[in-house]
């Protein structure tokens, strides 16, 4: 005996069209509700950007959300007073920082500690609409120092023949190391290890004598790629932390390396980073 099997009536079923809207919103919906939720924000840092949503039907305009922001040393100030609904009204602000607690308010202050911090703005409109979206932050360091000497055996080394001195007074630490005028293939390298990346002023000591380099020749390399190339007039300026420039540098290695190409004897002392917030 054939069972009696019937397809469903025809009019119960959703129309195709609409079926695609449900199961598009479904999966925003999946998406969405593990960032509301404080799991995805950070998991999917480079998915989830902008997301609208709103009734299968597609009667309501989903909301646009909008973050806007300020800093006073670690403590940062979210706006979302420019997100805005085309046909209703934004009824919820929450915020989410990646530490799966929510934060709700049209304007909040949150002390940034970890770097970098993921930020969601989540909001939704007063018919059921919801928008969400992400910015990155940087939390706020504190100006440093990082400083290398010639006795410095971890992040000091040289190519070629340099000689130990101390004949001119002013050094720093214990001495300096010094070569006389050549084709530059000697070389002395101080390494630095950058913590975060940004804006540093880098400086470099010695001692000044007229029988200094004129051009003594101090090339910049930041994770291997070569920043910049100055020459430093050692015959003046000396005994003291000589500012070289102002460099935006990414975290990393950065090598600090002078060369005997210069006119005259080329001393190589110390030098420094400080970061500039």
């Amino acid at each position: 005996m054939t069972p009696n099997t019937k397809p469903a009536a025809k009019e119960n079923r959703p129309s195709g069209n609409h079926l695609k809207k449900l199961t598009l919103v479904t999966a925003l919906v999946l998406l969405c509700s593990t960032a509301i939720n404080g799991k995805a924000a950070t998991a999917n840092t480079s998915f989830l950007k902008s997301v609208a949503i709103t009734d299968a039907a597609g009667t309501n305009a989903p909301p646009t959300a909008v973050i806007n922001y300020t800093k006073n040393g670690d403590v940062y100030t979210f706006d979302a007073s420019q997100s805005s609904d085309a046909d209703g009204t934004i009824v919820s602000n929450k915020w989410n920082f990646g530490n799966g607690t929510l934060v709700e308010g049209q304007t909040i202050n949150q002390q940034i500690t970890a770097n970098p911090t993921q930020v969601t703005l989540t909001v939704a409109d007063d018919k059921g609409g919801v928008a969400i979206t992400q910015t990155e932050v940087t939390a706020y360091t504190e100006p440093f120092d990082l400083t290398a000497d010639d006795a410095d055996t971890t992040a000091f080394n040289t190519a070629g023949t340099w000689a130990q001195s101390t004949s001119i007074p002013g050094y720093y630490n214990v001495g300096y190391k010094t070569a006389p005028p050549g084709t530059g293939s000697a070389t002395t390298t101080w390494t630095l290890s950058l913590p975060t990346s940004g804006t540093y002023n880098v400086s470099c000591y010695y001692t000044q004598s007229s029988n200094r380099a004129s051009n003594a020749p101090f090339i910049l390399i930041n994770n291997g790629q070569e920043i910049a190339r100055v020459a430093v007039n050692q015959q003046k300026n000396g005994g003291f932390f000589f500012s070289i420039g102002s460099y935006s540098l990414t975290k990393g290695m950065f090598e600090i390396i002078m060369t005997n190409g210069g006119d005259g004897y080329s001393i190589a002392d110390a030098v420094k980073v400080a970061y500039i917030p």
